[in-house]
């Protein structure tokens, strides 16, 4: 996303450490390119598009990716509102396959419930954190028609652990917590994992939230060398 300011924080580190090979490519680039070929052929799929300042994305030359791609932007599809909706489908199931192809490290590599990683619904990533070791808050949803589905904080989280593989960036956190970071990571297959915690008056760590998609810049030079040793490995 062209405001997705913390990949470009990233994109200027991992350049000031010797990565002058990397390509920033918003999704608005992506989406209003001159050309998109995706073939697959012998079970081998490749991508090369040409984007509108003539820069090219292809397969062949891909070594690794960041990938922040939230959604595929739809407003230059010319389709009536019936239309639509089967268009928006087929062009997400087409960047969900291509993406996908990219070869060498990706961080995240999509799925069906989201093209950076899983958008997990939050009774599932409560679940995962207590499967990783992780105490959670109290989580409720309601089964009546017309009631939040929801209750749980709307307030920001204390600290964030981002963990890039098995390294943990971020605010600094007791070891055990940082180890149940790296299990809920590997749970999750979800290689870029950004762990919110709320923490009591007496200090112990509660789990409040995670996401495919965290705040880079929270995760200082650490994260930043934790990416570059990634993705030039």
């Amino acid at each position: 996303m062209p405001d997705d300011l913390a990949a470009l924080w990233v994109a200027r580190g991992l350049y000031a450490r010797g990565l002058q090979t990397l390509q920033v490519v918003t999704a608005e680039a992506l989406a209003y390119n001159q050309r998109l070929e995706h073939r697959l052929v012998d079970g081998r799929a490749s991508v090369k598009i040409t984007l509108a300042d003539g820069r090219v994305i292809d397969s062949a030359t891909v070594r690794g990716t960041l990938n922040r791609l939230q959604l595929v932007p739809g407003a230059h599809l010319r389709t009536n509102s019936k239309d639509r909706q089967y268009a928006e489908q087929e062009l997400y199931a087409l960047y969900l396959s291509w993406l996908h192809s990219l070869p060498g490290e990706m961080l995240n590599r999509p799925s069906p419930l989201g093209l950076c990683g899983e958008w997990r619904h939050p009774s599932e990533w409560v679940w995962l954190a207590n499967q990783a070791g992780l105490e959670t808050e109290p989580y409720g949803q309601s089964e009546f028609r017309g009631a939040p589905p929801l209750r749980m904080s709307v307030n920001l989280p204390d600290h964030t652990v981002i963990v890039v593989d098995s390294v943990c960036c971020g605010s600094p956190a007791p070891q055990n917590i940082e180890a149940g970071c790296t299990r809920l990571a590997k749970l999750s297959t979800t290689r870029l994992l950004g762990v919110g915690f709320n923490v009591s008056p007496g200090g112990k760590w509660m789990f409040r939230e995670a996401t495919p998609f965290p705040e880079l810049r929270l995760g200082g030079n650490k994260l930043q060398d934790a990416l570059f040793q990634v993705l030039t490995s």
